[in-house]
């Protein structure tokens, strides 16, 4: 079902807010959660039912249940409204925001198709600087109009006009007639204030990408206040919820120094870059992600993002070597004993990555892998297992650089993912027959047996290949990676990068500070 909709059902606006004057102003009860919420958020019911709470009814009750308030008594037209709907209702009541008001981000579960309640808004009184955002989206709604809103899915609701925001909130059981309206919507009504709320703050935002004052606040809190004081300023108006939803600004080509792409998004048939601030940092975690996430946890990188088209940059560096796997065989540890020596940066397995390998086109896996070290002179790859798979497209795409190719022996492997499964040996995580076999043919409990098969499709799909590439058993580790590995890469390495690469050998290199014994073998990386 939609995730809004403005249904074919209009409502006398001027006759709702003679209603709403009818009630008196002491009838209105604050929401009891405080940490949904900033300002004033309160209420009235119109029906409920006895086994409910009121105002903040679950909605567990049947609607038969459910009866009408005083205060309904008092309001005919909002009885006339309610009389309208040829579905049975469920809770009703009034919701107020006062001006200045903010509703965090928040999911009501128990609302959506699969549980049959849903909920419907009529604005009473509004005005046009009231935000609301479904899934990120804004919807703009105007006084009398009826609107379906999935709230299953994050939402949250500010008011920055001078005026409260009055809302006739329905809860209604889903039938056919009601079906049939949300899947017939009308066009949308409401206007957008674009000098308030997310639009101001993408406005702003480009005037802050570099603020390195921002980029230093630690304190997530602290940092959101900061960035709205600062646009208020500067004559933007938004909330601290505005910039904890995160802004994402279209740049140029190349962000600049301290940004690294962290995921792909299409537009189109063109996939866009969305760049992470991530700063100094040299990308030693075991996985790329694992610095994404450290990084995330700025709140400036956690808030501001740069989006630019995936293309390739002739200013950009190749990487100075590609390492291929088959999983469990060592890669980890050849990637961590890599990044000890000086100079070196090593993305492990980004995700970024494989969204753009799955889409299939080497210019576009060339122009990423470039864009992951665009401001680093020696940087290596480590790709996930399964892009042994696309090592013709890999070759053709950086037909000079030197690629490895990590294997172990079978059994290993699959006695390592036997005793902890990797994601991606779950079956429907990839396309069996890219490994040259039908799942469906298998057993569904053949677990063992479906590894088995992608293990072989990988190793012939490297043997077939025919592209140069440096077969590496992981017997020949660690010592291989100081005694030829730096020859291999064409990499300088003296004497102090030996000692911090031995080092590095002495401790399991997916899980920093705990040393590596021979009873680890079935968990090399």
């Amino acid at each position: 079902m939609r995730e809004s909709a403005r249904l074919a059902l209009s409502f006398d606006a001027q006759r709702l807010q003679a209603d709403l004057a009818r009630l008196a102003s002491g009838e209105w009860t604050p929401h009891f959660n405080r940490d949904f919420f900033e300002g004033d958020w309160s209420g009235i019911p119109l029906r409920v039912s006895p086994s409910d709470r009121g105002l903040y009814s679950s909605g567990a009750s049947a609607a038969e249940d459910y009866a009408g308030t005083e205060a309904l008594e008092a309001c005919p037209y909002f009885q006339e409204v309610l009389g309208s709907f040829e579905c049975p209702l469920k809770s009703v009541r009034l919701l107020r925001l006062a001006a200045g008001s903010i509703i965090r981000e928040h999911t009501d579960a128990s609302l959506g198709e699969e549980e049959g309640d849903v909920r419907l808004h009529i604005p009473v009184v509004t005005n046009p600087r009231v935000e609301f955002y479904l899934a990120g989206k804004r919807v703009a709604m105007q006084a009398g109009d009826c609107w379906y809103l999935d709230l299953s899915l994050p939402h949250r609701v500010q008011n920055l006009g001078e005026s409260e925001r009055v809302h006739l909130v329905i809860d209604c059981v889903l039938n056919d007639w009601l079906r049939g309206l949300i899947g017939n919507p009308l066009p949308e009504s409401g206007v957008e204030d674009a000098r308030t709320g997310a639009a101001a703050l993408q406005a702003f935002a480009p005037q802050v990408l570099d603020d390195v004052s921002l980029i230093e606040i630690e304190d997530r809190e602290e940092f959101l206040r900061e960035v709205v004081r600062r646009g208020k300023g500067r004559g933007f108006v938004f909330t601290t919820e505005d910039v904890r939803a995160g802004v994402r600004v279209e740049c140029a080509n190349d962000p600049g120094e301290g940004w690294i792409p962290h995921r792909a998004v299409w537009d189109g048939q063109h996939p866009w870059i969305e760049w992470c601030y991530v700063g100094s940092a040299r990308f030693t975690e075991p996985f790329f992600q694992d610095t994404i996430a450290a990084a995330m946890r700025r709140p400036f990188s956690a808030g501001f993002f740069r989006r630019t088209r995936l293309e390739d940059d002739a200013a950009w560096q190749d990487p100075a070597g590609l390492i291929f796997h088959m999983s469990r065989c060592g890669s980890t540890l050849v990637a961590q004993m890599l990044k000890a020596i000086e100079g070196i940066t090593v993305f492990s397995e980004p995700p970024v990555l494989d969204t753009v390998v799955r889409a299939g086109q080497a210019e576009w896996v060339r122009a990423m892998v470039r864009a992951l070290g665009s401001r680093r002179c020696q940087y290596f790859v480590k790709l996930d297992c399964w892009h042994v798979l696309d090592l013709a497209r890999f070759r053709r795409a950086f037909p000079k650089t030197p690629c490895i190719f990590l294997h172990r022996d079978s059994a290993e492997v699959l006695a390592s993912h036997a005793a902890q499964p990797g994601e991606w040996t779950i079956p429907g995580y990839l396309d069996s027959k890219r490994f040259g076999f039908d799942a469906c043919e298998l057993e569904p409990a053949d677990l063992a047996g479906y590894r088995e098969r992608l293990l072989a499709g990988m190793l012939r799909s490297v043997a077939e290949s025919g592209e140069e590439v440096r077969w590496v058993n992981y017997s020949e580790l660690p010592a291989w990676s100081w005694t030829e590995m730096p020859a291999f890469f064409g990499l300088a390495v003296g004497a102090s990068d030996l000692e911090r690469m031995r080092e590095t050998a002495r401790w399991d290199s997916k899980r920093p500070g705990m040393a590596f014994t021979s009873g680890d073998k079935n968990r090399a990386g």
